[in-house]
Parts: structure tokens; sequence; C-alpha cells
């Protein structure tokens, strides 16, 4: 009979803060590096209101660093160029759903182009 791995993707609430995203990552490190279970990343999710982007950097730039992948929730409201800049620049292994990379503001691409550059999927996993 074959054993059947659990494949996991732990989540941080923006709502939490960068305390609680802290020890989201240090549960999904330790998890990813002593259990059968295989932790695949974190997936940053919530409304980007809650919180700005360089909040998250340290905790972010530590689970990527210790080999998990990331999937970022972004720009899920128009005309948010610079926080989408901070961690389109982590160059996340997934953006979420319902996001707003080309700003009305002028109509810039230059996100939509990162993106594409970096052939970065984009909608749900």
């Amino acid at each position: 009979m074959t054993k059947k791995t659990l494949t996991l993707m732990l989540t941080v609430d923006r709502r939490g803060g960068p305390s609680v995203a802290k020890e989201t990552v240090k549960l999904a490190e330790e998890l990813f590096l002593s259990t059968e279970e295989k932790v695949l990343g974190l997936d940053l999710s919530r409304a980007s209101t809650a919180g700005q982007a360089e909040d998250f950097l340290e905790p972010l730039l530590e689970a990527k660093k210790a080999g998990l992948k990331l999937a970022l929730h972004l720009s899920e409201i128009p005309n948010q160029k610079k926080e989408t800049q901070v961690l389109l620049d982590l160059l996340p292994d997934r953006i979420g759903d319902e996001t707003f990379l080309c700003s009305s503001e002028g109509r810039s691409l230059e996100l939509v182009d990162l993106v594409r550059q970096h052939q970065t999927p984009l909608g749900k996993a």
C-alpha cells in the first residue's frame, strides 16, 4: 500500500499583521524541514488594504530563503502600483486572482510587463 503525503500551503492573513506572519513562516519552515507533510509554501491573502506590503517583506523573504513557494494576493483594488511593485519584486511563484495590475492612472503596463517577463502564473492554484 502506498503512503499518501499531504501537501500544505499555509496562509498569512494580512489582518494579523507582521508578527503573525513571522509566526506562520516559522511554523511553515518547521513543517517543511521536519515532517512527512510537504509544505509547499505561503499564501499572502486578504485585501491589500490590511497593512502595508513593506510590513510583510521580512517574513516573506525569510520564507523564500527557506525554499518555500510564495503565492501573493496583490493589487486587489485599483491604483496600488507602489504596493504591487514591492510584492512583485519578491518574484512570487503565483499571483492570486482578482488582480488590477494595470493602473487606470495613466494606463501603465509596467507591472503587467514584469509579470509577463517572469512568467508568473495568475489565478487560483
